[in-house]
């Protein structure tokens, strides 16, 4: 299914959705939290964000609605918006631009923010904004990256079929732009590094 391809490999959708759930539930989330899917992609970690938390308080933002339409209707279907009124909004062009990492919900704050395999496939400048923005928007960010001894030279958004489609970054050149963040040692099909800030 192309939906589930196009956010990461498609052999990883079902322990890639619960592995964010899971990570999340490991640092406190709780139904009664408000808490943002940040590039939520086909609803791969929505669907089990929806299950767990209360009416009204899952927030998600994709740039692509082909994506979450295609979610919706393959995977979870509408009876559950209905019950759980999520909030959800996409983007309105094709391509990933630098409005995509600034505020989409203004005016919310968010107990909890994830951002599951965003920043893998940012250049400097959109991880910069990125941080900044959702660091402002929540008590608990929670997100992944490649780490590596050097830093990707690209800018802008990075992904398939555009080359390199990822990028990797010291752990140094993370700290400037997210001071607080601590790695955690937890598992990631696609070898990717959780970290935290604010816990």
């Amino acid at each position: 299914m192309g939906h589930r391809s196009a956010v990461g490999p498609g052999e990883d959708w079902d322990i890639s959705g619960a592995m964010q759930l899971h990570n999340l539930v490991r640092v406190g989330l709780r139904g009664k939290h408000k808490m943002l899917d940040f590039f939520c992609g086909s609803l791969r970690a929505g669907r089990f964000f929806l299950q767990y938390m209360e009416p009204g308080n899952y927030y998600g933002y994709e740039p692509f609605s082909e994506l979450v339409d295609e979610g919706i209707r393959e995977e979870i279907g509408t009876d559950i918006l209905k019950i759980k009124s999520p909030h959800i909004i996409t983007g309105h062009v094709k391509g990933v631009t630098e409005k995509d990492f600034k505020r989409v919900f203004p005016g919310t704050h968010f107990d909890y923010i994830i951002a599951q395999s965003v920043f893998t496939h940012t250049g400097l400048d959109f991880m910069e904004i990125g941080l900044k923005n959702l660091l402002a928007a929540c008590d608990i960010l929670v997100f992944t990256v490649f780490l590596d001894n050097t830093d990707s030279m690209n800018l802008g958004w990075l992904y398939p079929p555009l080359s390199p489609g990822r990028a990797a970054y010291r752990i140094e050149t993370i700290k400037k732009f997210a001071p607080t963040a601590v790695v955690k040692n937890w598992a990631h099909p696609n070898e990717q590094t959780w970290l935290v800030c604010g816990e």
